[in-house]
């Protein structure tokens, strides 16, 4: 039988007592000043958490601060989709606005205010209740933007999206308040045993229905990418970058010159939450990449490593830093000439699915997680830690290109590991 973490504490406190120790004399140990002012408000506190936070940990809670500060915002025309997620989530009526009032930013944006948030309110004050509102309303306006989404890929020929679901929005909410919840404990501004997140649950991640490729698939990719795709030229070196390293899309956008190190053979970028990431890979990807970046006149240490033509929406044809449209365009003109890529949702995102699959399959479930970049303690303690030497031999295996580092890992396959 689990333990809540408040029955976990309280359970430390009668230890503590039956040892002559008194649990309230642990916060007295530290009697350094009050960062944290009384009556701060959440607005106040987000205020706090921008100055103190940086990297993965701004990034992650700052999505879970704003909502709860800012509350929900949406354009006027999106108004009869809000009132229909709303209703499918079952949101509370509690710091409803009845009339919606109409907000209009310093842009001269329309908007109209579907809930006021929390920002006036005391951080003390937010409770579990007022979590539980909150988490709901942050579905309703994940699921709002899933549909104006929705709308968006059909018009360019998209197989929906439906994995938005607002488990993550969720998770950034509880992740956020339990960071909150931490800070004014320490600070005296909460009892020690409370905890308004005990009992919340952050969702687990749902099938994201991608796989690894056939051999066939992947030269039809390949194929459709070289005749049909928006830059060809960098589509295929950006296909082998991709599945050579298992990196997202954001680590190709944020890819700089000097994340390629030839000597070592390694590729590092910045990936999810800020959080570099280095990774063995072929000398032949590196110098592709570079080539190619030094024809486009990528060739000091931090310029881009790739720039594409831009030729969205009646562009000149000029070079700019890849970004996210470039992949969106990439998707879609695979997508539209594969009908197995449309309907299964083909995205560059599924090559980091397939280079799981195939680390996995030479080096295991360990080798999968370091590939991944993966951190997550449990993973960790169930299948065990690659050394890089090991990654390094199941990239070479998976590749066909040796590695100077590698060495092939102590253990065999045994599970399977799903990519986020």
């Amino acid at each position: 039988m689990s333990l809540t973490r408040n029955q976990a504490i309280e359970a430390a406190r009668q230890l503590l007592e039956s040892n002559g120790v008194s649990f309230d004399e642990i916060g007295t140990l530290d009697d350094t000043e009050s960062e944290l002012p009384d009556g701060m408000t959440m607005a106040d506190f987000r205020e706090h958490a921008r100055a103190v936070l940086s990297g993965p940990k701004r990034s992650k809670y700052g999505t879970g601060f704003n909502f709860l500060v800012d509350g929900w915002r949406i354009r006027e025309e999106e108004l009869t989709t809000a009132l229909e997620e709303m209703a499918n989530v079952e949101v509370p009526l509690p710091g409803c606005h009845p009339d919606y009032p109409l907000i209009v930013d310093d842009k001269g944006r329309r908007y109209l205010q579907m809930w006021a948030g929390y920002g006036e309110l005391e951080a003390t004050s937010i409770r579990r209740s007022r979590l539980e509102i909150a988490i709901k309303w942050k579905r309703a306006a994940t699921m709002t933007e899933s549909e104006r989404r929705k709308a968006v890929r059909a018009e360019s020929g998209l197989r929906p999206d439906n994995r938005w679901n607002g488990d993550g929005a969720a998770e950034a909410l509880i992740s956020a308040a339990r960071w909150m919840y931490t800070l004014l404990r320490a600070d005296g501004k909460l009892p020690p045993l409370l905890d308004p997140t005990d009992g919340l649950t952050i969702p687990g991640r749902g099938d994201p229905g991608r796989r690894e490729m056939s051999d066939d698939e992947l030269i039809e990719v390949l194929t459709t990418i070289i005749h049909h795709g928006p830059d060809p030229d960098l589509d295929r070196v950006l296909l082998r970058y991709h599945l050579w390293t298992g990196f997202r899309d954001i680590a190709g956008i944020n890819q700089r010159i000097d994340g390629f190190d030839r000597a070592k053979q390694t590729i590092t970028s910045i990936t999810k939450y800020g959080k570099a990431h280095t990774v063995p890979a072929p000398l032949s990807l590196i110098d592709d990449c570079l080539a190619l970046a030094a024809a486009r006149g990528s060739t000091q240490p931090d310029d881009p490593a790739f720039r594409t033509k831009n030729v969205r929406r009646g562009g000149n044809g000029e070079l700019t830093p890849l970004h996210k449209g470039h992949y969106e365009d990439l998707n879609v003109a695979v997508q539209a000439n594969l009908d197995w890529a449309r309907d299964e949702g083909w995205t560059i995102y599924w090559c980091r699915h397939h280079a799981k699959a195939r680390i996995q399959s030479v080096a295991g479930p360990a080798a999968a997680i370091a590939m991944l970049g993966h951190n997550e303690k449990l993973a960790i303690e169930r299948y065990g830690k690659a050394t890089f030497a090991q990654l390094a031999w199941a990239v070479s295996a998976m590749t066909g290109h040796p590695h100077p580092a590698a060495q092939p890992p102590a253990t065999p396959p045994t599970a399977a590991v799903t990519p986020s």
